[in-house]
């Protein structure tokens, strides 16, 4: 039953007997005494993993796209677009990794990589410190990484002794056909016969060494006045540019690193000879002096290699990656952008090695990078697992599918851990890089390699 009249009528005079301004000052005080709780209860949400509302309205599933960026920064951000605290550890902080991901949020996300960034048979997990949550693995992961790296050296320096035994045979056969080849390959393996044996051993295990024309012998020497000569500079006059002849033979730097070329490991060389300003005219290099270069041999062996199955045993048994598509277009991509648009296309999350899929030769200069390499796509009415196959073998990248997730693995990624091979993100190209440090070339100056005069020879693309 409702009030009475009478009660009304008491509510209403009551009412009316209330001051001015009372009902603003009750409203106040209840707003002072409930503000501690709410601001608690929105610490509470925070602190135990459970979006708010407005978080989760405003961030359903977020668009993540990572192209290089350590652990150590892209993880934090992640975090930030739903407010929560998440970091990475020590161990897996300077990782680099492809991520893009439109379909599946930040918790999918945190849990594809506690399976994908330890080496197996370890794991990751996500640990609870305080108010944040980081992302770290497994002494077992930790383990199973260095001996994988340790593994990889004892391989490839073996790699490399038996190619580089194999191709001074090769070069020394005579040959009517390939003389001129055969000529240029001892050329330059008289550089690396020339080196000091403690050089020649770290060579092989994958050090990078750097010499001037005045620290090699006769022998060295020839090699590299045979080898600048051919590239249309003459001893004794200038005949490229400002190049002084005989005076600056002596300021030629020789760059020897390790290189993988084809699955295999070799050794990268390069002859730079700079002009009288300093700046580098050109250079003369080497893809590989590790192994014979039998033009037919070795043309059966990169399309072998180039054409080989990357894709899982079973791809055809994944519905989602049978549906068929067209990509067509003219300008080149570099891998993230032929990646994020696979992604996209396919509307399947992808996470990988970051591996920026250089081109070209050893270097480009000192301190230079050489070109990424481009994929172009003209697929027309073909399965999804098959673009995936066509960029994968574009950038000698393999790649899986699992979970609802495409994992891309590097095959170089254990020489970058080796600290080989440099896979962190192209850097822009300065006036600097085209330049020799000031000391080199001095005449009468013939320290070793390991001086700092060769600290602007960086070991930045190989």
């Amino acid at each position: 039953m409702g009030p009475t009249a009478s009660t009304r009528s008491h509510l209403v005079q009551r009412l009316g007997r209330e001051r001015p301004g009372r009902g603003a000052l009750r409203c106040l005080l209840w707003a002072v005494l409930c503000l501690p709780m709410i601001t608690w209860t929105g610490w509470l949400i925070r602190t135990s993993g459970v979006p708010g509302p407005a978080t989760a309205m405003a961030h359903p599933n977020p668009t993540l796209e990572w192209a290089g960026e350590t652990l150590d920064t892209a993880v934090p951000v992640m975090g930030d677009q739903i407010g929560r605290r998440l970091r990475a550890g020590s161990r897996v902080g300077a990782r680099r990794l492809f991520l893009f991901s439109r379909t599946v949020g930040v918790e999918g996300v945190m849990q594809r990589l506690r399976v994908f960034v330890p080496f197996p048979p370890g794991t990751a997990f996500w640990l609870k410190s305080g108010d944040r949550e980081v992302l770290e693995e497994d002494l077992k992961s930790t383990e199973e990484r260095i001996l994988a790296v340790q593994r990889w050296k004892l391989r490839a320096e073996a790699e490399r002794r038996r190619g580089f035994a194999d191709a001074v045979r090769w070069a020394s056969e005579a040959s009517e056909k390939e003389a001129g080849v055969r000529a240029s390959a001892r050329d330059y393996q008289s550089l690396v016969l020339d080196l000091p044996a403690a050089r020649k051993d770290a060579l092989f295990a994958g050090q990078r060494v750097v010499r001037r024309y005045t620290d090699f012998g006769p022998r060295g020497r020839q090699a590299i006045y045979s080898r600048v000569r051919g590239h249309g500079v003459s001893m004794d006059e200038p005949v490229r540019m400002s190049f002084r002849g005989s005076e600056d033979f002596a300021r030629c730097v020789v760059e020897m690193a390790p290189r993988w070329t084809r699955g295999r490991p070799g050794i990268a060389m390069r002859i730079y000879y700079p002009d009288a300003s300093g700046l580098f005219m050109g250079s003369s290099d080497v893809e590989d002096a590790a192994h014979p270069w039998d033009p037919a041999k070795d043309r059966q062996e990169r399309d072998a290699y180039r054409e080989r199955p990357r894709h899982p045993a079973q791809v055809e048994a994944v519905h989602v990656l049978q549906r068929r598509v067209t990509w067509e277009e003219k300008r080149g991509l570099r891998v993230e952008a032929a990646l994020r648009e696979f992604a996209a296309r396919a509307e399947i999350p992808l996470i990988g090695e970051y591996d920026p899929c250089i081109s070209g030769g050893p270097v480009a200069a000192p301190g230079l990078r050489a070109a990424p390499s481009l994929f172009r796509p003209n697929l027309r009415d073909v399965r999804l697992w098959e673009v995936m196959e066509a960029v994968a073998q574009r950038f000698d990248l393999d790649w899986d599918y699992r979970a609802g997730w495409i994992e891309v693995r590097s095959p170089r990624t254990l020489a970058a851990l080796a600290g080989e091979l440099d896979l962190s993100p192209l850097r822009p190209v300065t006036q600097e890089d085209l330049r020799l440090p000031a000391t080199i070339g001095k005449r009468g100056n013939n320290r070793t390699d390991s001086s700092s005069d060769f600290a602007g020879l960086r070991d930045d693309r190989l």
